[in-house]
């Protein structure tokens, strides 16, 4: 399958899959991430926010109960 190609809109320039670190909801973790190369610009993608993101919301709305 190909991957849809991410571009800075900052700078024109490809930006480059990368683990970044992750802070949501107090929770602190590790995703991947489309990141600008030239100013740093980071992006998550769909799919991320869906599975990751999303579960970690759940997990902390079960803690409210």
């Amino acid at each position: 399958m190909n991957e849809t190609q991410w571009y800075c809109a900052k700078c024109d320039v490809e930006m480059v899959k990368k683990r970044i670190p992750t802070i949501f909801m107090g929770k602190i973790g590790f995703e991947q991430a489309y990141v600008c190369p030239k100013c740093g610009l980071k992006f998550l993608s769909e799919d991320v926010v869906h599975r990751s993101v999303s579960a970690k919301e759940v997990d902390a709305e079960g803690k409210l109960e």
